[in-house]
């Protein structure tokens, strides 16, 4: 890990070179830890019909607006166990 830096190495306390893919790993890990800590809080508003009426339901228009808002896309990050619950 940190021999990837250009530090010395502990084993054979010889430098190595900082390479791209342990400088990337390094920033890898570094946003990794701080969405560990991270405690987002969003609230998504779904507009359930076009006409904005009670008792309607456009189930098209739904599933429209959760794609394109990223709803998707924040359960798969979920799944993967990061966190996504505040507590109050």
């Amino acid at each position: 890990e940190a021999a990837a830096d250009g530090a010395t190495s502990p084993t054979s306390g010889k430098r190595r070179h900082r390479t791209q893919a342990g400088l990337f790993r390094k920033q890898l890990d570094e946003l990794t830890g701080a969405l560990r800590v991270a405690e987002p809080h969003f609230i998504r508003c779904i507009k359930p019909n076009a006409e904005r009426r009670p008792d309607r339901f456009d189930a098209a228009l739904c599933l429209e607006q959760l794609r394109y808002s990223g709803v998707f896309e924040a359960i798969a990050i979920r799944k993967q166990g990061f966190p996504f619950r505040r507590l109050h």
